[in-house]
Parts: structure tokens; sequence; C-alpha cells
């Protein structure tokens, strides 16, 4: 009976596997693509990424195989005739080759390449360039095909799969040919809910891992969404062991894996501090008493002097440069700034400020989730002051001390404390009472015009970020950045006599003072006024759309709150006003609030934004808010003639 059934099962065993190969297998005919994909302009036919990992005279051997073949369906497609691959020193590309298929089959090679540095400055990890293949003769039916050899000299910084692109796929496939004697570790994310078909063969000398997903959906962009990191099926290996010549050599596959890894990148960075830096710390701190008044001026006199230029070279990319040579070229990317920091702190005997690892917000993995150098892409410096830990990060050139970026807010970071000794903390989210914008605004009707003063603050993260967008030293550009930060009513906004405050006082709020004309606002009907006294809009909360998929995410939380003061002319009075407004929907505090005065009427409004990143399933309750506040912020006064 065993038998009996150990027989069927295999036969039925070989039957799926037969009918997953004549899928794969299957070549569709234009029409059939047509037909099927009515309201896409390309269709990728197939993606396959083939790794091959072996041991060649006791050393590991990493050749990277990619094929993409695309086909194009109608004029709009023909637009598209550019593809782009990577290259790099720990990643060079060895062979590619690019050409289009024609509908009649005729194969058009194409050979030029443009190359660009690559445009994510947060990437340190290698002088990283992009290839721009562009694609001739180009027509509905013809087919895109790209192939590119890429050999990895580094085990460690292997990359991903992604099993989902741009645009919709007949098939994705991912696999894995590795020596026997090389153990490998890989982790899915998000394959919930994804036909991923897998299957694992043995070999007499090495094992073949194989990902197939056929019929994919294409990437879905929304503005603000997360990165496709945190939704889209990926795969990420990386290699935990192998048996070299005489003996094994362990790599990545826990956190104490990825320190040691890291630690051999900084060890022995900064064994020697010049004088020359030691004299420009020492001169830096000497006018404050307390530890941590002296790393806060060094973190500043970093921001201020040293340039940050994100440029890396092989495996610069991941080891800090000298203190005393970022000082002397007065420029560096993250880890060198980093660098300077933890020397110049070290250079006055203040020894406990580490250089840091970090992951900005794009990437999503914890270090226990993915315990690789892809849980990375950027390095801070952290200073430990008893229970507290302050991140420094010098590359946010207008951010306060004891706050972190925008950029890393709630990431986890590795602080390496010595050679064998690491700490992972998580870095805070800023309260939304810490970044604060106020605008108050008095207003007075002077004919048909609205005209009067106004004051702006911002504070926290929502000043470092505006002032970091508004860094021009062009004087109309700038002044049509503070308009555009301070504009009310509608477009017949002027702005007059703009004056800034505190804009390099980092510890202080960044302030505009302005004088302001609005005209063509009011609406004057016989002896009546009708005013909208909600002279700002809230434009930092909108409803979501109802096909919208995925969570929005916000650059921080932010307390927004405007004051409107509104004189009413002598020889009118006001009727009745509007009721208050509060609302409280676990995401967002609405408070809206008049008031009447001798000869003043007040309106009081505020957003309190509580959460960094909204999920699909409290979008209902945001948008029944988002509506009701809308609708409140509709209701104008009347002013009319005094009885």
């Amino acid at each position: 009976m065993r038998t009996s059934l150990w027989k069927l099962s295999r036969v039925v065993f070989i039957f799926l596997l037969s009918a997953v190969s004549m899928h794969a297998q299957k070549e569709m005919k234009f029409a059939d693509y047509l037909l099927k994909y009515e309201n896409q302009s390309e269709v990728i036919v197939s993606d396959e990424s083939v790794f091959k990992i072996k041991i060649n005279k006791g050393k590991l051997s990493i050749i990277k195989e990619d094929y993409f073949e695309s086909i194009i369906l109608n004029e709009t497609g023909i637009k598209n005739f550019k593809e782009e691959f990577y290259d790099s020193e720990l990643s060079p590309v060895l062979e590619y080759e690019a050409y289009t298929i024609s509908k009649k089959g005729k194969k058009i090679k194409s050979n030029l390449i443009k190359e660009f540095a690559n445009d994510d400055a947060n990437i340190f990890y290698d002088e990283i360039k992009k290839k721009e293949v562009t694609f001739k003769s180009l027509e509905p039916g013809a087919k895109k095909v790209l192939k590119t050899k890429i050999e990895y000299r580094d085990p460690n910084l292997l990359s991903r799969y992604i099993f989902q692109k741009s645009l919709p796929s007949e098939k994705m496939m991912f696999r894995l040919e590795v020596d026997n004697d090389i153990e490998i570790g890989y982790k899915l994310f998000h394959e919930e809910g994804v036909d991923i078909n897998f299957r694992k063969e043995e070999k007499r000398k090495k094992t073949i891992y194989i990902w197939e997903v056929y019929d994919t959906e294409p990437f879905k962009y929304e503005m603000s969404r997360p990165g496709i990191l945190y939704t889209a099926p990926h795969i990420a290996i990386y290699i935990k062991q192998y048996k070299g010549a005489d003996k094994n050599s362990n790599l990545l596959g826990t956190v104490d894996d990825l320190f040691h890894y890291y630690q051999s990148f900084v060890e022995g960075v900064n064994s020697e501090i010049n004088e020359e830096l030691i004299n420009i710390a020492s001169a830096v701190t000497e006018p404050y008493d307390t530890e941590e008044e002296k790393v806060k001026a060094i973190y500043y006199w970093v921001k201020d002097n040293i340039k940050y230029i994100a440029y890396e070279n092989g495996y610069e990319g991941f080891i800090p440069r000298e203190a005393n040579l970022v000082c002397e070229r007065k420029f560096g990317d993250c880890k060198d700034m980093s660098s300077i920091i933890t020397a110049m702190c070290s250079g006055i005997g203040i020894s406990n400020v580490y250089l840091t690892w970090i992951g900005s917000r794009v990437i999503p993995y914890t270090y226990s989730e993915l315990p690789t150098p892809g849980v990375d892409n950027h390095m801070i410096a952290a200073y430990i002051n008893g229970d507290e830990i302050i991140f420094l990060d010098a590359t946010d050139q207008k951010t306060r001390y004891g706050l972190p970026s925008s950029f890393i807010q709630g990431k986890e970071a590795l602080i390496c404390i010595s050679k064998d000794e690491y700490k992972l903390h998580k870095v805070p989210i800023v309260s939304e009472d810490d970044n604060e914008v106020t605008i108050k605004v008095s207003a007075k009707v002077d004919g048909s015009i609205i005209k009067g003063k106004g004051k702006t603050t911002m504070s926290g993260i929502a000043r470092s970020n505006i002032l970091a967008r508004m860094s021009t030293t062009n004087d109309k550009k700038r002044f049509n950045s503070i308009k555009g930060r301070v504009r009310l009513g509608s477009n017949k906004f002027q702005l007059l006599n703009p004056v800034e405050q505190n804009v390099e006082e980092r510890d202080s709020m960044y302030i505009i003072n302005f004088d302001y004309e609005l005209d063509n606002y009011l609406v004057e009907l016989d002896d009546e006024i009708y005013i909208n006294m909600f002279l700002r809009e809230l434009t930092l909360i909108d409803e979501f759309e109802d096909d919208r998929i995925f969570p929005f995410v916000f650059e921080y939380k932010l307390n927004y709150v405007i004051q409107v003061d509104l004189e009413i002319p002598a020889n009118k009075e006001i009727g009745s006003l509007p009721e208050a407004l509060y609302i409280d929907n676990g995401q967002f505090i609405y408070n809206g609030e008049y008031n009447k005065y001798d000869n003043r009427v007040t309106l009081d409004y505020s957003i309190k934004l509580r959460e960094i990143s909204i999920d699909p399933t409290h979008f209902d309750a945001w948008n029944k808010s988002v509506k009701e506040i809308k609708n409140y912020m509709k209701q104008t006064i009347t002013l009319k003639d005094k009885t």
C-alpha cells in the first residue's frame, strides 16, 4: 500500500512539475498579449536572475546572470526605449548584451550606453554607476532583450530580488546554484497572497533553489507611499559559511556576524589624531563646561565646516576616511562626517561618542530580521550620555542637536562601542509638540482689500526641513519660497517686507515677520461683507482616494497652529459666530474656535498630526474627519452695518 501511494504521489509530482514547465515555456503570440494586456503599453515576458556561487581553488566565486525580455504593445510603449543596469568596483559588469527583436524576428543590436552616477545620495557602499541602454527600431510587437553578467567580489554584499516591477510580468524567476560546501541563508518578505512556485534540486556537487512567479501585477505608485521594500514580495540572500581550502569560513547569519564584518572596516580608523584637529576641537569647545555642551559644539562645527558630498570608491564605501584628511579637505560623505565627529570628541577626552550604522526609512528591516549589509545605507555618530543616546547626523545641516534627521526616525541603529561590543538602539520618532509651525495673522478690512501683518514660527524637524528646501542665495527664489510658506487667502496674496530671523541659529525658532495685502477675497452684498477667516488652508491633510491601497507616510509628526485676529470696521458689527469644532480620530486632533471681543473677532484653528504613517485601515475614519473639517472651514462670518 505504501509503495502504491509513493508511486502515485511521484506521478502527481512529475505531472505538476511538467505543467509548471509547460506554462513557463509556452510562447504567446502578439495578438495574445494585446488581448490579455489591452490597457498596457509594454509587458515583461521574462525577468530572470541567476546566482552561481562556487568554490574555486578554495575561494568563493559569485556570478549573477540577469535576463530581461519585454514586448512593446503600442505606440506609447515605443517611448520606453531605455533600460538600465548598475556597475561598480565591488560588483563589476563582466558582460552585457542588449538588442531589439523586431516583429519579424530580426535581431538589432543596441550598444549605445550612457553612464550616470547613482542618484541615491544615501547609498555609501560603492561607487555605483548607472548604465543606460538605448534600444533601436522599436515597434508594436518588437521585443527588448537585456542580458548582464556581474561578478560579486565581496560575498557579504549579495543583492535582493524583487518579484514585482513597474510593468506587468509574464514570468519572474530567481535561481540560486550553490556548491554543497557553501551554506546559504535567505528570507522571503511579503510573500503572503503571492503564488511563488519554489523547488529545490539536489545535484551531486551543488544544490539549486528556484523561485518563480507568473502573471505579476505592476507595482502601483502612490504619492507618499512606503518604499517598495515595505510591500513588494522579495527575497534577500546571504552566505552563512563555506568550506575553503583548509578551514571553514563564517560570514553572515547573526547580528554578531554583521557587527564583526563592519568592525573590520572601522578598526584602526583614527588611531592617530593630529595636533591640528585636536587644537580645533579644543578651541571649539573652550567656552563650554559640560561634556554635552562640548559634544554639541563639535557637532555644530562639523555641520558648518565640513561639506557633505556623497562619493565612494570600492571599499571606501564602507571605510570612514581618517578625520585628519576630512578636516584638511573640508568635505566628506556620511561616514567621513561621523569619523571627524568621533575623532574630535576623542581628541579632547570624550570617549563615549561612537560610529553608528543605520538604515534610512526606505529600508524596512531590523537587524534581527536581516543581519546583512542590506539593512543599512547610512552612517552617523551616537553620543551615549548616561541613559540617554543622542544621534548625531551631520549630513542634515539644519537639524538642531538632540533631534534625529527625519529620514532615520524610528529606525534601529547599530552603535559600535568597541571592537568587541555593540549596542542596538531605536531612533525615536520626534513628537509633534517638538515640530511646530505657527502662523499668527492680524487682519483689517480696507475698502475691498484685507491687509495686515503676520508672523510665522517653525521649530524642530519642520524648521530644519523647510530651511533645507529654501536654501538658496538667489533673492528672487528665496522670496518666492517664503511667499509659498506664508501665503494667505488666495493667489491674490501679496507678500510685503518679509524679514527672517534665526536662519542660522539651530536652537532657536525660525521666524518670518511680514506685511501683506489680499485683494478680491471679500464678498460684498448690499450693506454686508462676508469673510472666510480661514486664511490659511490645512494642506497637511486631505482625503485619501477610494482606490488607495498603501499607507500614507509623512516626513514627520507636526503641530500646525493658526491664529487670525480680524479688526471689525468702526461702522460694522458682527453677527453670530460658528460653533467650535473638535475632532480626535486617533491620527490627528483638529481644533477650531471663534471668539468675539469689543472690536475684534479671532479664529484659532490647529491640527496636530500624531502619527508618521497612516494605515489603510484608518482611511475611512480619516476621510470622514477631513470632510467634516472642510465643511467647517467653508463657513463665513458676516459684517453688517451697525443698527
